[in-house]
């Protein structure tokens, strides 16, 4: 559990653990930044005791390293326009996701076809 606003509530934000050392509660204020760092270590630990370090990704077709470059592209520019208006970012991270589909599989028709198309030689 998280709480925010640490700042007007708790005198001081932190972590609350249970008797057997597990993360029960965390304060945070969203205003200061007191505890967020603690928040982002803390999930970070989650998701490596849950789903350990990872493989590394084998790339190896053209249209694979487009989509991850691409995507790549569109997560640094929505980190750029993180200041910025709602939208502009929300699009910058629709096309990150787009490219990351294509490269999962998650593709409509229209890709698929010009996937074929481009990368086989169909007769007549």
């Amino acid at each position: 559990m998280v709480r925010n606003k640490s700042d007007l509530v708790w005198d001081k934000p932190g972590l609350l653990r249970n008797e057997s050392g597990n993360s029960v509660r965390l304060d945070v204020s969203a205003l200061t930044g007191d505890g967020l760092q603690t928040l982002l270590t803390t999930i970070g630990d989650l998701l490596r005791s849950k789903y350990g370090q990872g493989e590394g990704a084998l790339i190896v077709r053209d249209r694979q390293v487009q989509a991850v470059e691409e995507s790549i592209r569109n997560l640094n520019e929505a980190e750029r326009h993180g200041g910025g208006p709602l939208e502009v970012v929300a699009e910058d991270l629709r096309r990150a996701g787009t490219a990351l589909a294509r490269l999962t599989g998650r593709i409509d028709v229209e890709d698929l076809l010009s996937s074929i198309f481009s990368e086989f030689c169909i007769g007549k």
